[in-house]
């Protein structure tokens, strides 16, 4: 069976929750809910489509957004589609999966790389 949109979360099987460029990704091991078909989220998903994004993001929240993370400004009208505004929370999406997944590890972003 495929679940779009998910990533494995059997028990004890090793999983990687990404966040955004400018949010925590998640290392876990999953707890195989078996209402879940054994998975849990696989990242917070969009809140904002693409084209929203580069709508409603400003050049300034994308830099307040990745403050402390190195990124190549000459590329931030590219970022704004990435924005860490046009996901939804990761925090929240963790919270509300805590049956189906265990965090083992927190890690922050520290440089985002965006090929052309």
């Amino acid at each position: 069976m495929h679940r779009k949109g998910a990533t494995a979360a059997g028990k004890g099987v090793r999983g990687i929750v990404p966040g955004s460029m400018g949010t925590c990704s998640f290392h876990t091991v999953g707890r195989g809910c078996e209402a879940s078909v054994c998975s849990s989220s696989h990242g917070a998903g969009r809140a904002l489509s693409r084209s929203q994004a580069r709508g409603k993001i400003t050049i300034r929240a994308l830099r307040q957004q990745l403050r402390g993370v190195w990124y190549d400004a000459r590329l931030e009208r590219t970022l704004l589609e990435e924005a860490p505004a046009a996901y939804k929370d990761v925090e929240n999406v963790m919270r509300a999966q805590a049956e189906l997944t265990q965090i083992v590890r927190r890690l922050s972003p520290i440089l985002v790389h965006k090929g052309t």
